[in-house]
């Protein structure tokens, strides 16, 4: 399995493993993070989720090799506007490596823990291609001026300009970032249940209807982008 999850005191810790891989994610893996979110929703033992993952990488993204280069699935569109339909607050903690794919799936945090040696970016014009389905969810952490310079340059920013540009909430030392997002967690997970899900559901109302949209059109545009070129 690529994906674990835990409960521990109120916090469904999940965690990629495919470290070998730098964590990126195919279509397995996708399944495996949506299998946890969904399954998070109806669990009243569940009030917080905590993403992280082994190994030096966060995530080094879409994983074009075993997912197709060519091809995402619905799991792909779901799992990439997830901040807009997540019941339960998520925590992300970033470490090495969150790029392409994988800052889109750093941003879904609600709250960002950053690792002061990580690094951060949109590097896919490099390769010829555009962060079509991770653009809406960088765009919408950092605003799109912000995630069009990192889209348009390609190149990777450290923890301390993501914290600058509000793409991360805290830089914290590498040793100590699960611990710090674990606590964060738990601190979390002493409030109301119903708070929180009334609160989420309150907040996330607003961007529901626009955001889910957004990354179906973006899927389109990827596979017509594609297209053209193979």
């Amino acid at each position: 399995m690529t994906v674990v999850g835990e409960t521990d005191r109120g916090v469904r810790i999940i965690t990629i493993r495919r470290p070998e891989k730098r964590n990126a994610l195919d279509a397995a893996t996708c399944d495996g993070l949506l299998s946890e979110f969904e399954g998070a929703a109806d669990d009243g033992d569940i009030r917080v989720l905590l993403l992280q993952s082994d190994g030096p990488s966060f995530c080094a993204g879409l994983d074009l090799k075993e997912a197709g280069a060519s091809q995402t699935t619905p799991a792909h569109e779901r799992l990439f506007s997830a901040f807009a339909w997540l019941s339960k607050p998520l925590i992300t903690a970033v470490q090495g490596h969150a790029i392409g794919g994988g800052l889109g799936l750093a941003v879904l945090g609600d709250i960002i823990f950053a690792a002061d040696d990580a690094q951060f970016g949109l590097p896919e014009v490099t390769r010829r291609l555009w962060p079509y389905l991770v653009f809406p969810a960088v765009s919408r952490r950092i605003g799109e001026a912000h995630a069009l310079e990192l889209a348009l340059h390609g190149a990777l920013i450290g923890a301390q300009e993501a914290e600058r540009r509000r793409l991360v909430s805290h830089v914290v030392p590498a040793g100590a970032l699960r611990a710090l997002a674990l606590a964060a967690a738990h601190g979390m997970a002493r409030h109301d249940a119903e708070v929180l899900r009334r609160g989420l559901e309150h907040v996330r109302a607003h961007t529901r209807a626009e955001w889910t949209g957004a990354v179906a059109r973006a899927a389109s545009a990827r596979a017509e982008h594609l297209g053209k070129m193979l």
